[in-house]
């Protein structure tokens, strides 16, 4: 079990990147988020050791995961796109604007808990183009969908406009009705073809059902 390290030792550690009660307070009024006075409930203690801050401190973002929206209930990728919106043209950040996702399980439940994560703020080097179930065996898991949105939209809040990933995807933990595992990211397309917003996707997971013919 990792040791615990003070929230007072961790700011000083992580400096720009920690997004905890102090910093989620500065841009609760602009999201969907409770306020984190409100929960009226402990700090979880931050699970990783003085090293593994000292290691990641530039790399990664250590932030708080706050699992409610201001209503009371559970956080959802639904609930934060209907606040966020999906037509830049009329707020950003936003997402973008797809609807294959909205009956989906994943975007309708709550998949991130009251607690600290440690999230890298790029790719793996080393994963770039290659199948997510190889990268797995390199990695413990993926992050959920909805860990990566609310860290997407709290570091753009925190640093005041900067973007997470945003010409690249990230492979999540979950997948939709037919197994096919989801990606997101990609705020800007660099072709300019598509509007600005983070992208909810799905990967299209080999089969039986797919194949080849001959032809002549």
């Amino acid at each position: 079990m990792e040791r615990e390290t003070s929230l007072v030792d961790a700011r000083a550690i992580m400096g720009a990147n920690i997004i905890g009660p102090e910093e989620l307070l500065g841009f609760t009024d602009k999201t969907c988020f409770k306020n984190i006075d409100e929960l009226k409930a402990r700090i979880p203690v931050i699970p990783f050791e003085r090293e593994i801050l000292i290691k990641n401190a530039e790399t990664f973002i250590l932030i708080l995961g706050i699992p409610f929206c201001k209503d009371g209930t559970p956080l959802s990728l639904i609930k934060m796109r209907s606040f966020f919106g999906i037509d830049p043209n009329v707020s950003e950040p936003c997402f973008y604007n797809q609807d294959w996702y909205l009956n989906e399980a994943f975007v309708n439940t709550c998949k991130i808990d009251f607690k600290w994560y440690l999230v890298k703020k790029a790719l793996i080097k080393e994963s770039r183009g290659q199948n997510p179930e190889l990268i797995l065996n390199n990695l413990n898991d993926f992050p959920t969908a909805l860990l990566t949105a609310y860290t997407f939209f709290c570091w753009y809040f925190h640093t005041l406009g900067e973007l997470l990933w945003q010409y690249d995807y990230i492979w999540c933990s979950d997948v939709d009705h037919n197994s096919d595992r989801v990606y997101t990211g990609r705020y800007i397309d660099k072709e300019g073809t598509n509007k600005n917003g983070f992208s909810i996707h799905r990967h299209l997971k080999l089969s039986e059902k797919y194949g080849a013919i001959e032809f002549r």
